[in-house]
């Protein structure tokens, strides 16, 4: 429960009014990004996001960095609290 708590504060300290998206801040993702990110969101490893998705290991894990960097996040935890937040807005 600690690391959700952790997580949910460290997004919420995160400023998205003065970060540049658009409206949400998964519209920096590619299309491929947020599936994956929403794959991860649900709690899927890496290697079950190449296999629902069709792609390789390397590949999923490529994109599930790229989605760490771009979003400024560390955890799974933190992905997951962004994309339901995101869900959630519209």
């Amino acid at each position: 429960m600690k690391e959700t708590q952790y997580a949910a504060t460290a997004v919420g300290t995160q400023s998205l009014a003065t970060e540049p998206y658009a409206s949400s801040p998964v519209d920096c993702l590619t299309k491929r990004e947020r599936q994956v990110a929403e794959l991860v969101a649900t709690g899927m490893s890496t290697k079950q996001v190449a296999a629902t998705l069709n792609i390789s290991f390397h590949t999923a894990r490529h994109h599930t960095e790229r989605v760490f960097a771009k979003l400024g996040l560390r955890t799974r935890v933190e992905v997951a609290v962004l994309v339901v937040r995101c869900q959630a807005m519209g």
